[in-house]
Parts: C-alpha cells; structure tokens; sequence
C-alpha cells in the first residue's frame, strides 16, 4: 500500500520530494476540447478528433488524436490539448464518435481556446480556463475577467 510516510515521501526509500513545475508555454498555439457523448458514453471514449490546420504559410497538415481512458504516466486526460504550432489557422474540427459513422464537423474555429462538444449539436460552446497562478501575483490587467467568457458560436456543417 502505498501511504506517504512524510511529507514529499511517496515510501520511506523515496529521498525526492514532490515537485509541482509551471509550464510557462512556448508561444504555440492550440485548441483544448471536452467531449460529451449523448448516444456514445458520456466520456467520449473512442472517440477520434481530426484537426486540420494551416500553418503560416507551411501548407496544410492534420493532426488526429483518440479519447482514451489511459494515458502515459497514469494520467487519463477526457479533455484533449492538442498542440497545433505556430501561426496555426484551424480549417476544420471534426469528431467521429464511437457510435456514429459520420463525423461531426466544425469550421472557423478559433485557436486556443477550451471548448466544448456535444455530440450530435450543431453548435459547439466556448469554456472558461481559468489559470492557476503558482505564487506571486497574476500580470497586470488580468483581473477576475481573465480569461473572458464566450458564447456558443458556429454551426454544424
């Protein structure tokens, strides 16, 4: 069983404590999706997000990723960050849900930003992620309203 003995010590051989790291970014862009099923599990697992992005001027790529229930390290993120690079513009947003054969699909997009997906809704909805300050202060002019709050926006195609 494993029972931390002392604090910052997971076994009493551990001589390492815990360490918590800020990441503080790279200044790539990115899209951050929670997936909700209706006639698939609520989880979205199995489900597989297609993204298709255009990078300033580099040409067009896609990049695909599966909501899974494992992932490295024990961690088993339902929410998906996908990292899309610099300059990145999204073309399409697409969901294939487990139960569905035909993908669920989005345009204009807009990058870094959480955002939510109901299956089989026309619309997608924006999230609040809110950040979390590790110590000192949060940066000037970013109050109780940072991030702002959007509104549901774009249609099914």
């Amino acid at each position: 069983m494993d029972i931390p003995t002392s604090i910052g010590r997971a076994v009493p051989g551990d001589s390492h404590t815990f360490r918590l790291f800020a990441n503080p970014g790279n200044g790539n862009d990115w899209i951050e999706l929670r997936l909700v099923g209706v006639k698939a599990n609520r989880s979205a697992i199995g489900a597989r997000i297609q993204v298709t992005v255009q990078n300033g001027g580099k040409g067009r790529r896609e990049i695909y990723c599966t909501v899974g229930s494992q992932s490295s390290f024990g961690g088993s993120p339902l929410r998906q960050h996908i990292g899309l690079g610099k300059s990145a513009q999204i073309e399409k947003l697409a969901i294939r849900w487990p139960v569905n054969p035909v993908a669920q699909t989005f345009s204009g997009v807009a990058k870094n930003r959480f955002i939510e997906i109901q299956e089989f809704a026309r619309r997608y909805n924006m999230l609040n992620h809110l950040p979390y300050r590790l110590g000192g202060r949060l940066k000037a002019g970013c109050g109780q309203n940072c991030p702002p709050s959007y509104p549901a926006r774009d249609t099914l195609q």
